[in-house]
């Protein structure tokens, strides 16, 4: 899960689009401040697993240069 704060909660933020670009974004949600009549409001997006795959060189153990 991607989560932000303070910019467009329909929109990723650009900084989090290089770790997270094909999340799905899901409707904001807001929070209520324990404390007056402040909320923030939350974007958040849902980051896919993606597959993980072994390589025959990823196997084998780094030797130092």
């Amino acid at each position: 899960m991607v989560v932000w704060t303070g910019s467009d909660p329909t929109v990723m933020p650009l900084a989090l689009r290089g770790i997270a670009g094909d999340a799905q974004i899901q409707p904001p949600f807001t929070l209520p401040f324990r404390r007056g009549d402040h909320v923030l409001t939350v974007g958040w997006a849902i980051l896919r697993p993606q597959p993980a795959f072994a390589t025959r060189d990823s196997l084998q153990p780094k030797r130092p240069p």
